[in-house]
């Protein structure tokens, strides 16, 4: 487990501080016995559309898209594993 103040936390916290600089609004959450549920989400900025986000009738989403997207996104997960092989996987030399 790495440091908590290493390189690596500070490229988490550089990652992190990036991919939330246009966030804003409130969120609602219900705290149970360790667990925590999103009750409601408001915000002025959000991308949320509705229309876009479901598969039901009436919806404008191009489902004939999802599988260019599913294929490309999939590619680097599809070469990593064809390189490292999960480990129950893979034989693994067991040291005497």
């Amino acid at each position: 487990m790495p440091n908590w103040f290493s390189p690596l936390r500070d490229a988490i916290n550089a990652f992190m501080n990036d991919t939330q600089r246009y966030v804003n609004g409130t969120v609602k959450m219900r705290l149970f016995k360790g667990q925590a549920v999103v009750r409601g989400l408001k915000t002025s900025k959000s991308i949320y559309r509705h229309d876009l986000a479901t598969y039901s009738e009436g919806d404008t989403f191009d489902h004939s898209a999802a599988v260019g997207f599913i294929n490309i996104w999939g590619l680097p997960v599809r070469t990593w594993t064809s390189t490292w092989p999960r480990q129950d996987e893979a034989e693994i030399p067991i040291e005497a």
